[in-house]
């Protein structure tokens, strides 16, 4: 057996996907090894809470379950209304709640978001919808509870990092 299916089974079975290793596993695997990146022989591992979020679902995007950090340098912010992305990126990354619209559409209240939107700002929550949808984690947004339970994760950098990532304002 090649070292790079070995270390992806063991990235499969790690992440609660069995020994059947599928082929974004063994595309990473083989992408790892090959920058040097990786002991195949070594354990692979990831934090528990990284594994609990995989294993959740919340970091899935078109069917394939991403490693946090992987899902993070996979965003594109551009696909966010530019007034937005310094917000959304903080919210996304670190678990900094948001203000006004943001806030409103993070928690899937259509209401609240036109009652907080400028004229001008209506049209951009179509947009920003659209944006959540396509580019950011699933658990990152859709009902007040899922708002709350991400800002407690502290986004992903704290879900990469084990959680308990200081936030600051502003």
């Amino acid at each position: 057996m090649s070292r790079m299916k070995r270390y992806a089974e063991k990235v499969s079975e790690d992440m609660g996907f069995g020994c059947e290793s599928n082929d974004e596993v063994l595309e990473e695997a083989a992408q790892r090894l090959a920058a040097g990146q990786i002991d195949p022989d070594a354990p692979a591992t990831i934090s528990a809470t990284a594994a609990a979020i995989i294993e959740s679902g919340d970091l899935e995007r078109g069917g394939a379950m991403m490693e946090p950090d992987a899902f993070m340098a996979s965003i594109d912010y551009g696909q966010c209304p530019s007034h937005l992305r310094v917000g959304m990126r903080r919210w996304i990354e670190n678990g900094v709640i948001p203000g006004g619209v943001l806030a409103a559409v993070l928690r899937n209240d259509l209401a609240g978001a036109i009652f907080r939107a400028s004229d001008n700002s209506i049209a951009e929550i179509v947009p920003l919808v659209w944006f959540l949808h396509s580019q950011a984690p699933g658990g990152a947004h859709g009902s007040t509870t899922k708002v709350e339970e991400w800002a407690d994760k502290d986004g992903l950098t704290g879900i990469v990092r084990g959680g308990n990532v200081a936030k600051t304002e502003g």
